[in-house]
């Protein structure tokens, strides 16, 4: 169980919290954002008076902040009892759209108890698609998730791993090789990478070598 990502969700609430009550007290326009069309609409008319609508709406948003606490809690619970990863493979394809080229990404993860797939795709400028399509595949499977969980349990900060969230993911646009060092850290190496003009192959493979290594430096 991941019980400091648990512990720091639980804060991060909180906090949520705190700030969204002094939002919503701060003007009606963010009030208004907070708040239901009923409840807005009995404030506009002096049905009920703005401390109430304010309590409202604060209401509203703390249950809202519970539900996805609730949710990012049941989250890491699933994410803790997921299969060990022993290989990752991705493939790229880029298509061509506006002028650009934008890719489309398939990750597969292998473990002992079967293989999961997910797919990411990216578009726009001004950042690095092919990472960000990447991240979102790796998003969407609770083993890929289980590498930086268990790097964040045990107080290991990787740039890329959203270290200003309590809990961590693959970020988006940091590039391809910093995906490779959160997935090294974690003794799942690069063994091969082929590419064409519109195809990009990477195999990642776990490595007992460095676990071992690893195990002897305790």
């Amino acid at each position: 169980m991941y019980n400091k990502i648990i512990e720091a969700i639980k804060a991060e609430a909180a906090q949520a919290k705190t700030a969204t009550a002094a939002y919503i007290k701060q003007n009606d326009s963010n009030m208004k954002r907070e708040s239901t069309e009923t409840r807005w609409r009995q404030y506009e008319r002096g049905q009920i008076t703005r401390d109430q609508c304010e309590q409202y709406a604060t209401e509203r948003a703390a249950r809202r902040i519970d539900r996805e606490t609730a949710a990012a809690i049941n989250r890491a619970e699933e994410i803790s009892s997921a299969a060990v990863v022993e290989g990752i493979t991705i493939n790229i394809h880029w298509t061509r759209s506006s002028g650009a080229y934008n890719p489309h990404a398939e990750v597969k993860v292998y473990t002992d108890r079967g293989t999961y797939t997910a797919y990411g795709s990216a578009y726009g400028g001004n950042y690095n698609k092919e990472s960000a399509a990447i991240a979102d595949a790796l998003n969407e499977i609770p083993s890929a998730l289980k590498i930086i969980y268990d790097q964040r349990e045990n107080d290991i900060k990787i740039y890329g791993t959203a270290l200003y969230s309590a809990a961590p993911k693959y970020e988006r646009g940091t590039g391809v090789n910093q995906i490779r060092t959160i997935l090294e850290a974690a003794n799942i190496i690069l063994i091969s990478h082929d590419e064409t003009k519109t195809t990009d192959h990477y195999y990642f493979e776990r490595s007992e070598n460095n676990e071992k290594d690893d195990q002897s430096n305790d």
